[in-house]
């Protein structure tokens, strides 16, 4: 089990998904995270939900490639926010898929 910040899940899920995040440590910075353990949620985001999340050096932001609508990840990001609304704590235990 992973513990993750619901509530950055779904601001890197609207960020990546508009192409607004910038560079990783911009990213970062708006997350409020280290560059690290942005690292790690990216991690996550990809391994353990199977979203394609790839980085644009020209445009300096991260996006959702091509296959990134795998069913399983996808509808795994998609229950987040319903999740996250009727949870209060900050933080989750999301298991592995």
């Amino acid at each position: 089990m992973k513990n993750v910040d619901l509530q950055k899940i779904i601001y890197m899920n609207t960020l990546i998904a508009h192409r607004r995040t910038g560079t990783p440590e911009v990213f970062a910075q708006k997350l409020n995270l280290s560059r690290s353990a942005l690292f790690e949620y990216l991690t996550f985001l990809r391994k353990d939900l199977m979203l394609e999340i790839l980085y644009s050096c020209y445009s300096q932001t991260y996006y959702y490639g091509e296959g990134f609508l795998r069913p399983d990840g996808w509808r795994m990001l998609q229950q987040l926010p319903a999740i996250s609304e009727s949870i209060k704590p900050a933080y989750y235990e999301i298991p592995f898929l």
